[in-house]
């Protein structure tokens, strides 16, 4: 891998709390108690086109350092090594209100300016987010994966 590779990985990983939303017209309505619980990071990876289609290459994460709990109080709150090491330091980026209609629990990320879906599969639940970037003059685009697993 290239340098600038190696430096996105964090950034995606940290991003991946906050994946693409399919409809941010819904607006809130309750929290199902039943996903409530600690949701471990558990796999990442990226697909091979930045539209999130072709090969997807996953890889495992074991530590259990990148962490989000949801609270029968509909709050979430997400904990990494990075940014929210303490989440009550940054509760903008780190604490958040979360629903759930159907198979599809919703984080409001940023005090609500970006909700962010995870589609949930048993004890799994997964996002995806598609990033642009762009270093000196060259620009593309990831999209990127992540599932989380209740503990």
């Amino acid at each position: 891998m290239n340098r600038i590779t190696m430096k996105l990985i964090p950034l995606i990983i940290i991003f991946s709390f906050f994946g693409c939303s399919k409809d941010s017209s819904t607006s809130p309505n309750t929290c199902d108690t039943s996903y409530s619980g600690t949701w471990a990071l558990t796999s990442t990876g990226s697909y091979e086109n930045g539209d999130c289609t072709g090969d997807l290459t996953v890889g495992t994460i074991d530590d259990g350092s990148i962490y989000l709990v949801l609270s029968d109080d509909c709050t979430a709150t997400s904990y990494d090594t990075m940014f929210c090491s303490e989440p009550s330091e940054e509760a903008d980026l780190c604490i958040n209100d979360w629903y759930a209609q159907d198979e599809i629990i919703t984080i409001m990320a940023f005090g609500g300016f970006m909700p962010v879906e995870y589609i949930v599969d048993g004890n799994k639940m997964a996002t995806t987010i598609i990033a642009e970037y762009t270093v000196n003059d060259s620009s593309w685009t990831q999209c990127s994966y992540s599932e989380y697993s209740k503990q």
